[in-house]
Formats: C-alpha cells, structure tokens, sequence
C-alpha cells in the first residue's frame, strides 16, 4: 500500500520579494513490516499526477531541497509532497499528499527597449509576416528572467498576447494580410510570472516591398561578344528586372536596355556596337515592390571590348568517330558559310552550314567518312553586310577500327595449376578481355580489365591439366567499338609438379580414458594447391613410422588431422603426406613432440623421456 504522506511541510521564508525558497519535510513513519521510505515526489501551483511531478531520492528523516526559484505566481503558491517507498507504492489521493503555501511578490524586470518592426513578407507565395525585435531592458537580471510575452492589436487600442519567446525577436505569420496595420509591445516576465511594464508601441502594415536592391550573386560578364553585339549575364538572389546601361566613356552611359521580366537569371543583349571598342556598363536589377531608388539598384561599372572586324573564328573539330565529325565555329558577325573538305587541300566536296541565317555560331555535321583518314577543311561565308570570309586551311584524323595484333598465349610455369597468359597489342586503346574455354565445352569463361591501353596482358590460373583450351582476346574503344582476334588454342600439360607443404604445426592436448591417461595430437599445414591430407608417425625421435591416420581425400588447401591414442610423456616423431589430384606426393619433412605429462609432475616426464632416449636414468617407484 502507498506510504503515509511526510509531516512538517514547510517554506522558508514563507514571504519573500525574491523568488528564492527552501523547501524542507519530515519522513513519515512507517510500521516495521512495510517497505522503507525511498523518495518523495513533488510540484508547485498544480495537484501532482504521474505527469508533472519531480521526483527528490532520500532516506533521511528532513528532505531539504532549494534555495531554488520555485515561485510561479505573484503572491501565494502552492507546493505539493507525497511518498514513494521500495516496493514503488505511492498514491496522488489527497490523503497521502502533503500541501503548504508560501507567498512571492518580486520587482518588476525592466522595460524591453529599442522595440523595431520589418517587413519579412513573401509577396511571391502571398506570405504576410511582420518581424518584430527589441533588446533587454536596462539591469534586466539574467538569473530571474524567464520569457518576454509579445502583445498584438489591429487598432492599436485593444492588444492581446500573441506569443510569448525567450528570444529577443518573433515572426509573425499567424493569419496577417497586406491591408491591416498591426500594432504590438513587448513585456518581459520573470521566473515569479512578474511582467514589467509595456514596451514602446510600433506597427506596420505587410505589404512585402523590399527596402534594398537585389544583391549580385555573381559578377555581371560579357559574354559572346562580337563586332556589333554582346551579351550581358548576372544572377541575383531573388527575382527582379533585367536592364543595362552602357556607353564608351567612364562615367557616360548613352544608352540602355533590357526586360522587366522577373528573373534571377539576367542576360541581355547589347546590339549596334562599334567593332573593336572598349565599352562600360552597369546592370539594374529592380524589385516589382520596392522602397528603394532606382539609382541605388544600379551596379559598379565593368567593360568589355567588341571584336574586330568580321572573321571567322574558334573553328573546332569535335566527336570524332569512325566516319563523323562535328565542325563548330564562329563568325563575328552573322554570316552564312559553306565547309568544302576532303582528303587533300583541293577538297571536292562541300556542305552548307544549316545553322540559320541569324546566327553567328555555325556547326556542320560530316558524315560517311573513311575510318583511319587525314581530311582537309575550309570555311567560306558572307556575312549579312556581303562582307567575305575565309578561313585557313585545317586538317583532322578520324578515328581507326580497334584491332587486335600479336596476340601471344604463354604457359606459366611454377604455378600450382595450369597457367597462361595471353598478351597482344591494339592500334587505339582498348579495354582488354580474354574468352576461353575448355574444347569440349560451350560456355566461355571471360576475364576483364576495364582500363583502356594499347598493350594488354592477362593471366589465367586454375584452368585443368592435359587439356585443350579455346582461346580470343577481344576489346571496346572509347565509342564502344570491339575488336576481337582469331580463336587459338592451348593445351594445358601434365601435372607432375607435388604440391609444396609449408607451416607445419603440431598442437598436443591431454586425452584422459577409462583407466589411463593417453594423449592426442592436432597436425595442421598448408599445401599451394588442393590436394589430400595424411599423418605418418612413430615412437621415438627417429626410426620408421609405425603408426597413420586414415587418409582424408578431399581436396583442400588448409589440412586438419587429429593422431589420438599416443603414450603420455612419450617422443615422437611424425611426417605429413599430400597428393595433388594428379596423385603427386610431397612427404614433409620429420617433425618432433613430446606427448602430454597427464598427471606425473614435470621431473617424471623429463626423466622418462631421457630414459627412453639415453637408458640410464632409473624411475622412482
């Protein structure tokens, strides 16, 4: 059952211009068969339940919590105690609650001051907030502070509590519109719930204007200039005009241009200028709602130059194929213009650039040319005032088929299975992949190296002894191109190479029978092929094997084998034995132990070894 509730509930001071209060109580008794006292739960200004009371762990016989700020309210507060003993038993009945109250009237905190109010609207997705701001009042004291509540009205007469923040400024987007004035003030509020005076009252109406010019993301650039044009591009961080103003003096701008399309992305066209000029400009970027002069929202000053007179330029030779070639280049006026090409400088073939008749960037598209063949290239053109142009001569390779040449397959010795390793060479780089399979087969295998290389060289293990192997290289181009080689055969040798034994280890454990201690051992080794496992062993450090184990045949690389039934305190010497699958025997070479002392101490397994080897020591009884 729940533990009587403590006795001797009080607060001290019980009235106090702070909000700095010690809480102290008794510990109830309890009868001898009942669960200790092992804590109390407790809260303020509000009945306890499970879910806003704090819980104080103590056995004494006075609870003492505080000096703490335990106040709520101004004036008279209410503090709460019940007990918990071990068993967990407490109840929230006002029978096993305890109750007291103590009285807190604090000073007010200091008006907030410097209250301001901003515009923070979106008016592209019609979102109306007001941004609100102050700063703490004049000795506003860190240590009893609490919250500042935010007051609003719309007439500027009846506020009521909007919010409240621990902050110093709030948005407010709580159902505002952009045809309403709102007026708020500020209180702060200490930990006692003590609201200081009123701030200043300020109010505005959201109407979403933006009091400062678009800023610049990026530094306005001169782009695709020509003799008579150029484009100008910048980006801003949010949307907004598009205008240049630009002339060939510092300071004097004699004309200007551009689209009242909102956009964060500007580029306008300067047309009509002079070739070869220096020119100096600055972009405007303007808000559709603004509070700011146009003048302000014009940039520093940059320049370009135009280029000279008409000419073609920038002539290119791009994606390359087999039979095609992409021909891009400018002119620095709009200009029509034919390519003439071939395979020598008298060309014989021509092809007219279908750009369009307004553009000074021009491409032409070769098509059904000869793989692995140097071509020549002219531009001609006249450009819109019959101004003509001509280019240098230029020259270009297309690209050659991938092919496969000294293809070689090598056996590799020394391996623990059959090996090859083919190596070939390719005209252009090439992936390299080898296919091979066994005659008799009519799956391939495939082995890939995805790096391009005109020399190539791949090996292959693990292929079957005395067989014959089906074998083509093949390899893709950049473009996806195969090359591939004719199909040569290899046949793989007999296995009379043994497998090779290395880390011999033997590990000895004590076996206990029925009557008598035996003992066992664990041989393991490895071999560098796949091959059988098989122990030899016998008394003594030397002489013949008088005893094996079963032979374990399957393959394996990693061998196991477990020799059980051996004396205790006894020599021996063993040997371990693997064949390969083409039955090649390695044998290792002897190895010596000491099988287990069981339970003689380590003098009679010393002794009986050296009398086994010497035959003079006599054991003790």
């Amino acid at each position: 059952m729940a533990p009587a509730k403590p006795t001797g509930l009080e607060v001290t001071p019980g009235t106090s211009d702070e909000n700095s209060f010690t809480i102290h109580w008794h510990k109830p008794s309890v009868g001898p068969e009942d669960p200790p006292i092992v804590g109390y739960y407790y809260s303020i200004n509000a009945y306890p339940t499970n879910a806003n009371t704090t819980y104080v762990a103590s056995q004494t016989d006075i609870t003492t919590i505080g000096p703490d700020a335990y106040a709520t309210l101004q004036g008279v507060n209410t503090v709460y105690v019940l007990s918990v003993n071990a068993a967990g038993n407490r109840s929230f009945e006002t029978a096993y609650v305890a109750s007291t109250t103590f009285t807190c009237v604090t000073a007010a905190p200091p008006i907030p001051a410097s209250v301001s109010l901003y515009d923070s609207s979106d008016r592209t997705l019609d979102r109306w907030m007001l941004t609100i701001q102050w700063v703490a009042g004049a000795g506003q004291n860190p240590a009893t502070f609490d919250h500042y509540t935010i007051y609003r009205s719309t007439n500027g007469i009846g506020f009521s509590q909007l919010a409240t923040t621990t902050s110093t400024a709030y948005i407010d987007a709580s159902g505002l519109n952009n045809t309403t004035t709102y007026y708020y003030n500020v209180k702060a509020v200490d930990n006692a719930g003590k609201e200081s005076a009123q701030s200043s009252t300020v109010s505005k109406m959201p109407t979403g204007n933006y009091i400062t010019p678009p800023a610049l993301l990026s530094v306005p650039t001169a782009t695709e200039i020509k003799a008579t044009g150029a484009k100008i591009s910048w980006t801003t961080d949010r949307t907004s005009s598009s205008i240049v103003r630009y002339g060939t003096s510092d300071g004097t701008f004699s004309a200007s241009t551009g689209q009242f399309d909102l956009v964060t992305n500007h580029t306008v066209t300067l047309l009509d200028l002079n070739p070869g000029t220096t020119y100096y400009y600055q972009v405007q970027s303007l808000d559709e709602n603004r509070d700011y002069s146009l003048e302000d929202a014009y940039s520093t000053t940059y320049t370009f130059v135009t280029l000279p007179a008409p000419a073609i330029s920038d002539v290119k030779i791009s994606n390359l194929t087999l039979t095609t070639a992409d021909i891009p280049w400018e002119t620095t006026t709009v200009a029509h213009s034919t390519l003439n090409y071939g395979q020598t400088n008298a060309y014989g073939s021509s092809l007219d650039d279908q750009s369009g008749s307004g553009t000074t960037s021009h491409n032409v598209k070769l098509q059904s040319l000869t793989p692995g063949t140097t071509y020549h290239f002219k531009i001609e053109g006249t450009d819109a005032d019959n101004n003509i142009l001509t280019s240098d001569d230029y020259q270009f390779d297309t690209l050659p088929l991938p092919k496969i040449e000294n293809l070689k397959i090598e056996p590799i010795s020394n391996k623990p299975t059959s090996a090859f390793k083919a190596s070939w060479t390719t005209n252009v780089p090439t992936t390299t992949i080898i296919k091979y399979r066994l005659a008799t087969d009519k799956e391939d295998k495939e082995s890939v190296k995805a790096k391009s290389e005109t020399g190539h060289n791949i090996e292959i293990t693990g292929l079957l002894d005395d067989s014959t192997y089906l074998i083509t290289a093949q390899g893709r181009d950049s473009l996806g191109n195969l090359a591939q080689s004719g199909t040569q055969t290899f046949k793989t040798p007999l296995d009379t190479r043994p497998p090779a034994i290395s880390k011999v280890t033997i590990e000895s454990t004590f076996l206990e029978t029925d009557a008598e201690g035996k003992s066992q051992i664990i041989v393991s080794w490895e071999t560098d092929e796949p091959a059988t496992s098989l122990v030899e062993f016998g008394e003594g450090l030397e002489g013949g094997y008088t005893g094996r184990t079963t032979e374990e045949t399957t393959l394996v690389t990693q061998h196991l084998i477990a020799v059980s039934g051996l004396e205790a305190q006894t020599p021996y010497h063993l040997h371990v034995i693997s064949k390969d699958r083409a039955d090649n025997k390695t044998e290792s070479e002897s190895q010596t132990f000491v099988t287990g002392e069981g339970q003689s101490s380590v003098w009679q397994t010393i002794a009986k070894v050296l009398n086994q080897i010497f035959s003079f020591i006599k054991l003790s009884p």
